[in-house]
């Protein structure tokens, strides 16, 4: 395609099972922020007419990490640099100013393993697009945070980055085409760590006690039972949000994990937005043979309960998220799902006899989810919507799959369509439900996961540590 490739607009309504964002901060006690430091990375990117060299620096304060405290990088900036050569794709769509969607890509190597992230932000107020010299679209951003489980050092580590400009002519309309994304991959001649910064270990109250317990699920609408403290994996080769899920029937006795990642669209928004991958754990049955009175052939079932863990919590990993309300207003949110219970994946195939021979079947994930939304700014002006602005109702979803796209061990594609309920306790001094509830519940809500290979963790080890599959 020439170097423009399918934009994705990052909408705040990252609903149903890709509706995830976290933010926590750094609790009080944390080691005092030291001053901000700055990476000089090159990297080339490919625009519609060619490669063209581009320039980003990453700034951000690093606090020294707490085993078993939230750490992640403080006031993070994308600074993204482009020569004039790299504008001319821009200024021949007719743009006389730009915003853009930055992402940046990273590697967090922790205590036990490595860990993918993020860091996204968006340059939101259109930037005129220079008569000579270079471009400079500065990025506040988003960043994950992590959950330091031993002592050591953690590690930041620049990837791929990509950039969505959006056009505006003169008169302040889009260009045609709209946005162009481009790809760009680090100049391999540079070192790309951001960042390394000590862990050191919890203060205890107890002796003998090294660690924190992970903090308590908060309080929803409808009641999430409180969870017990998780026990980490000790192999480097697992990531420690891979664990047994407590409380699940015997019949569900093998384990795995595996990364889920996607997109969902919101209808009223027309946006769809990304959800950065993050580790399902997974309760699987024997296979049941036959398990039906299959017409034409034997049937065989698998069933299974998940369950995502997140910092020690039943929650995927954040994901920033603009939009244009209206079709022109930008707002940025951030958004945080909780999974209520667990979800419930009935999963069943069919051999059918003849020539060639061939295998039918159908996999079905059911799963309760509780959206929160928070961070609010409209058009780069905070929106104080309160703690507690969230569904009024947990959303119900149903995915499913085919034999061929999805299976519970090799993972897939997992494709529905969900309602977004109405909002609730939005608002400090007015009353902001109606807003919410008009701009993003509703019907007809699509919905796209893919689900990578498992790791058997606690068994022979096999498939880990597990792959984040790219989302389809």
């Amino acid at each position: 395609m020439d170097g423009i490739r399918p934009v994705r607009r990052l909408g705040a309504a990252c609903a149903a099972a890709v509706l995830a964002c976290l933010a926590t901060p750094v609790p009080a006690g944390a080691q005092d922020e030291p001053a901000g430091v700055t990476a000089e990375l090159a990297y080339t990117c490919l625009f519609p007419s060619g490669e063209q060299p581009v320039a980003l620096d990453v700034t951000a304060s690093y606090p020294e990490g707490v085993v078993g405290e939230p750490v992640r990088p403080v006031d993070p900036v994308l600074l993204v640099t482009l020569p004039p050569t790299a504008l001319a794709d821009l200024t021949a769509a007719g743009a006389a100013a730009v915003t853009a969607v930055v992402r940046l890509d990273t590697t967090v190597t922790r205590p036990g393993g490595e860990v993918p992230g993020a860091w996204a932000g968006a340059h939101l107020t259109p930037a005129p697009l220079p008569a000579e010299g270079d471009l400079v679209l500065s990025a506040p951003a988003e960043v994950e945070r992590i959950m330091p489980a031993a002592e050591g050092e953690v590690t930041y580590t620049a990837g791929a980055l990509s950039v969505e400009f959006t056009g505006y002519r003169a008169d302040g309309t889009a260009t045609e085409p709209p946005v162009i994304g481009v790809d760009c991959t680090a100049d391999p001649s540079q070192d790309t760590v951001l960042a390394t910064v000590p862990v050191s270990a919890a203060p205890s109250d107890t002796p003998g006690s090294s660690s924190a317990a992970p903090p308590p699920v908060p309080e929803l609408p409808g009641g999430i039972p409180s969870r017990e403290p998780r026990v980490a994996q000790e192999d480097g080769d697992v990531p420690p949000e891979c664990h047994l899920i407590e409380g699940v029937e015997s019949t569900y006795k093998n384990p795995f994990c595996a990364y889920l990642t996607g997109f969902t669209t919101v209808k009223k928004l027309n946006a769809s937005a990304f959800q950065p991958a993050g580790i399902q754990n997974i309760a699987v049955s024997d296979f049941v043979v036959p398990c039906d009175a299959g017409e034409g052939g034997l049937v065989i079932c698998q069933y299974a309960r998940t369950q995502p863990d997140f910092g020690g919590e039943p929650k995927l990993p954040p994901a920033p998220n603009w939009f244009l309300n209206f079709g022109f207003v930008p707002v940025h949110a951030t958004m945080q799902l909780t999974q209520d219970g667990l979800a419930e994946v009935d999963q069943w195939s069919t051999f059918v006899p003849g020539s060639p021979p061939r295998y039918d079947g159908l996999t079905t994930v059911e799963v309760d989810l509780w959206a929160r939304i928070y961070d609010v700014e409209v058009n780069g002006v905070p929106l104080d919507v309160g703690p507690n602005c969230r569904t009024e109702a947990a959303i119900d979803a149903t995915l499913t799959a085919t034999y061929d796209s999805y299976s519970i061990n090799e993972g897939g594609l997992l494709e529905g369509e969900v309602t977004i309920p109405a909002f609730d306790g939005c608002g400090v001094t007015e009353d902001l439900d109606p807003l919410f509830t008009g701009a993003i519940s509703g019907p007809n809500n699509y919905v796209r996961m893919t689900q990578g290979v498992v790791c058997a963790f606690a068994t022979n080890k096999r498939g880990c540590p597990p792959q984040i599959p790219e989302p389809l």
